[in-house]
């Protein structure tokens, strides 16, 4: 039985390195479009990495393109292996405009109050979520969760919703403590789970 819960998704956000912009003794947001560019020449993209760096690269190259294109400005693509990679280039400036889930969102809000969500995905359906589910080996004697009690079973980075902060707070709805059920270690992001 695979454990699938659907959340909020997670939002693009942006560091507005120029805060003074948005604020209310300056140009309101509507009437800076158009000047931005000059500030910005260059807007750096983060990304994590969910397939390898190149299928990353190749898959976001179109959006890139589309971005730098429609907006005037070169986008520079940032892929970091883990959320933490593009939450630190957010607190710091270095990345601009990053897409986020909503946990990793929530936690540079939170650390830095640097962030702003832009846009929000939505799925073919027209919903604004996605699913966190609990994946085992093909082949493997495990069909249903109870087959792994007492099993190691990993979850991802810290920062991902749907790898880490719901199958946390879900299980512990329904079951009590994942640490208490499995053995759980980290494993650093959603790559590497598949690949453990």
């Amino acid at each position: 039985m695979l454990l699938r819960r659907t959340i909020l998704t997670g939002a693009v956000a942006v560091l507005f390195g120029a805060a003074s912009v948005f604020s209310a003794n300056s140009a309101r947001a509507d009437e800076y479009i158009g000047g931005w560019q000059k500030d910005y020449p260059v807007v750096s993209y983060g990304v994590i990495s969910v397939e390898t760096a190149v299928d990353t690269l190749k898959s976001q190259k179109k959006f890139v393109d589309y971005a730098s294109k429609e907006l005037g400005v070169q986008f520079k693509l940032f892929t970091a292996a883990e959320y933490a990679g593009i939450v630190n280039g957010l607190a710091a400036g270095q990345v601009h405009v990053g897409w986020l889930g909503a946990s990793s969102y929530a936690s540079t809000y939170m650390d830095c109050q640097c962030v702003e969500p832009i846009a929000g995905a939505q799925n073919l359906q027209g919903g604004m979520g996605y699913n966190s589910v609990l994946i085992v080996k093909s082949g493997s004697p495990y069909k249903k969760y109870e087959d792994l009690k007492g099993k190691t079973v990993a979850r991802n980075d810290p920062h991902s919703t749907s790898g880490y902060l719901i199958p946390t707070v879900a299980w512990a709805h329904k079951h009590g403590s994942i640490d208490k059920y499995f053995k759980s270690p980290l494993s650093g992001g959603h790559q590497q789970t598949i690949v453990g």
